[in-house]
């Protein structure tokens, strides 16, 4: 499971079921550089694919049509090609709110705006609270000492309707 962001060019669709004859009714939509959770593929029946993103009525878990789950549309949103940290991960800032630091389901500290998050690269987020980037440390801000967390996890604020890459509170290069 990845945190991903919509760089298709276009929107996407979302639907309330999976099914190969009906999909059900159109539950929200996935924008163009919108971030959202890939939960998994169904590689048995229809191929549909399960996102958890932020819809009308809130956050909630999702289907996208195979034909429109593009490798350009489960585009992990914080990956490695960003550059390295000095510690051994990749940085990125935290930006316009917050940013609470979890070692497993405990929050142990905040990080404010112009503080670092440093992950491994690979856009994981959580199973529980898939809106949480799977993180190696952090940097508060004014500081260069850098913190390991194990079984870290951090806000990314998907859940509460953060979710255009110029509003989450953990910054990438996506445009």
């Amino acid at each position: 499971m990845n945190i991903c962001i919509n760089k298709k060019g276009s929107s996407v669709p979302v639907y309330s079921k999976s099914g190969t004859s009906s999909w059900g009714s159109k539950v929200g939509t996935v924008n163009s550089n919108e971030l959202f959770a890939y939960l998994g593929t169904f590689t048995e029946g229809n191929g549909a694919v399960s996102i958890a993103f932020y819809s009308p009525s809130g956050w909630r878990q999702g289907y996208v049509k195979p034909s429109a789950a593009t490798n350009s549309f489960l585009t992990r949103a914080y990956k490695s090609k960003y550059g390295t940290s000095a510690h051994g991960g990749i940085a990125f800032k935290v930006l316009h709110r917050q940013s609470r630091i979890f070692s497993g389901k405990n929050a142990v500290t905040t990080v404010k705006p112009g503080g670092k998050i440093i992950t491994d690269g690979y856009s994981s987020c959580g199973s529980s609270h898939p809106y949480r980037l799977s993180i190696k440390g952090y940097i508060h801000a004014g500081s260069t000492t850098y913190h390991k967390v194990t079984n870290g996890w951090c806000d990314t604020d998907l859940e509460i309707g953060k979710s255009m890459y110029n509003t989450v509170t953990i910054d990438g290069k996506w445009v």
